[in-house]
């Protein structure tokens, strides 16, 4: 953006140029677009699988491109063009841009028209694969499959399987595996490295892709053949999806066609892994996190078909307002607090079917809240600034000049020292170069890995744009002031709450600190963090994690709710 603001090019982002209220209505559109397209695919296990996933990344982008560039041609536009995406949003946004006599170029993608009919009328049946070794050497398993036969022999029954397929689960699966009583087997189903180390040894846990075998693989594959000859049917299927007055039922029957076959081939090896963990390990209830992950959808259905009890816990990452948090098809799904389960109910999911339990990766918060902050020099101030890469919520203006009106306070406040902590994403490289630019000192920048709530405990005050970071340090006590230069409804309800101070501009940082430092407001934040700690994660109380092992042990005894 930077760089086109600099050529005199005009940047404009989703929040700009259609407001809070018309991405909602993108939003609600969207949706209803696409359960109107898995209706009349009538084919359900797909749309339990894939529904978010067409929902989130396909459509709703592709519709919310093209209502700002419909935006953006009342203005003398000649030409327009895509860098990067796929042809589903290149398709849509040619409709746009031949509907207002503009050329679309779209560099890397091939052209819409012969997307379509390429997509619709040659989509065969696949080449014919050989279901054997060299089948599994294909899909790069040929490694793990040695493997399987002797862990499935050296497998034992377990009581609970919790399936993880994220690394950043970790802080959620913890703290509720360590909390199992005893007498109750657990098992660990993961998709990416976890080391002894990690686990009680009591807790058995089974690497997914060392539980492929060829003939099960085999089986999964000839169940979903019919998928991949769906492209021919889709023109009778689905005939036409109107938008604002587009169509843009091609552009998604290609999509559907091309992403059913693929989705497919990265899921049917892990597929067939669960089913094979599954039936051998014969689980009395499985946990899913990130309820979401297509995986987890297909986990989920198998366990119902097999009479094992389901418990989806709510995602670790922030919930709002959104149609993306809806479709949860375990028995129960344990939420963080009275404002998700209602986010949830909106969209759908039952309320009998939910437990309010907390967020088990907050629990560690509680142990930082009852220490004492670490050691500082005499008067010296902390403040610790929470970045984000740059991306369609956070530009690089606006991070830049949240940057500067923190050194800018660190340089009129006396002994405020100031702190950056980088997001995981964020390229060091470039923050350095900008905290060079603001006469920042050498050692301003943190490492990435480093004891971020231990760094909360010990400051004095946070700084960030809308970082998930700045709920933890709300629920550690700390007080918050968030960089907000407009006007609209923010994603992350934290930011305008009462629990946080806000500030447009980077001069007016250092009066928001000093109003801090000086206990100007201290009782008012106060007031405001407790009140939101109530409704958005209503179990800060480090016992979340006790909540929802109760929660599983209620479930593998029968029917119950173990909530607050």
């Amino acid at each position: 953006m930077k760089v086109c603001r600099d050529k005199g090019v005009a940047v404009a982002t989703s929040e700009e140029a259609l407001g809070r209220d018309g991405i909602r209505r993108v939003d609600a559109e969207s949706k209803e677009l696409t359960d109107r397209v898995f209706e009349a695919l009538g084919r359900d296990d797909v749309t339990r699988v894939i529904w978010h996933l067409f929902y989130w990344y396909y459509l709703r982008r592709a519709c919310l491109s093209a209502a700002i560039l419909d935006s953006a041609l009342t203005e003398d536009v000649y030409a327009a063009t895509l860098l990067g995406g796929d042809e589903l949003l290149a398709g849509v946004l040619d409709e746009v841009c031949r509907g207002g006599g503009v050329r679309l170029v779209a560099p890397g993608t091939s052209t819409p028209s012969f997307t379509r009919s390429l997509r619709i009328f040659k989509v065969g049946a696949g080449p014919r694969i050989p279901l054997n070794e060299g089948l599994a050497r294909r899909l790069k398993l040929a490694s793990s499959l040695p493997r399987s036969v002797g862990r499935s022999r050296r497998a034992e029954p377990t009581d609970c399987l919790i399936l993880t397929t994220l690394p950043s689960e970790r802080a959620t699966w913890r703290p509720v595996v360590d909390g199992m009583p005893g007498g109750v087997r657990v098992g660990l189903a993961t998709t990416y490295p976890v080391k002894p180390s990690e686990l009680h040894p009591a807790v058995r846990r089974y690497d997914l892709d060392g539980w492929v075998r060829p003939k099960r693989l085999g089986e999964w594959i000839g169940a979903y053949r019919s998928y991949w000859r769906i492209g021919p049917e889709l023109p009778q299927i689905l005939p036409r999806l109107p938008w604002r007055g587009l169509d843009l039922g091609g552009y998604t029957r290609g999509w559907l066609a091309s992403v059913v076959r693929q989705l497919f081939w990265r899921l049917i090896p892990r597929a067939a892994a669960v089913e094979e963990l599954l039936e051998t390990v014969k689980p009395g209830i499985l946990v899913c996190l990130t309820e979401r992950n297509e995986l987890v959808n297909l986990a989920i259905r198998m366990a119902a078909d097999r009479g094992i009890r389901t418990l989806a816990i709510e995602s670790h990452d922030m919930i709002w307002d959104s149609p993306l948090f809806g479709r949860v098809e375990a028995d129960r799904l344990a939420v963080s607090g009275t404002y998700s389960e209602d986010i949830y109910a909106k969209n759908g999911v039952p309320r009998e079917k939910m437990v309010v339990t907390g967020q088990p990766s907050f629990d560690r918060l509680a142990r930082y809240r009852e220490k004492e902050p670490a050691e500082k020099e005499a008067d010296e101030r902390l403040l610790v600034v929470i970045t984000q890469p740059p991306d369609v919520a956070l530009t690089e203006d606006t991070r830049r000049e949240m940057l500067r009106g923190a050194f800018l306070a660190g340089r009129e406040i006396p002994r405020l020292r100031v702190l950056v902590k980088p997001h995981p994403r964020d390229n060091l490289g470039d923050l350095r170069l900008i905290l060079s630019e603001l006469g920042a000192p050498r050692d301003a920048l943190l490492p990435k890995k480093i004891d971020l709530y231990a760094l909360l405990a010990s400051s004095d005050v946070i700084l960030t744009a809308f970082s998930t970071v700045g709920v933890e340090a709300i629920m550690l006590g700390r007080p918050v002031v968030v960089f907000k230069t407009g006007d609209e409804t923010p994603v992350l309800p934290y930011v305008d709450s009462e629990a946080v101070l806000r500030v447009k501009e980077a001069e007016q940082i250092a009066e928001r600190i000093k109003r801090i430092i000086e206990g100007e407001v201290v009782h008012e934040l106060a007031r405001g963090r407790e009140e939101y700690v109530a409704r958005h994660e209503c179990a800060a109380d480090g016992d979340s994690a006790a909540r929802v092992v109760r929660l599983i042990l209620e479930m593998l005894n029968g029917e119950g709710r173990a909530g607050i």
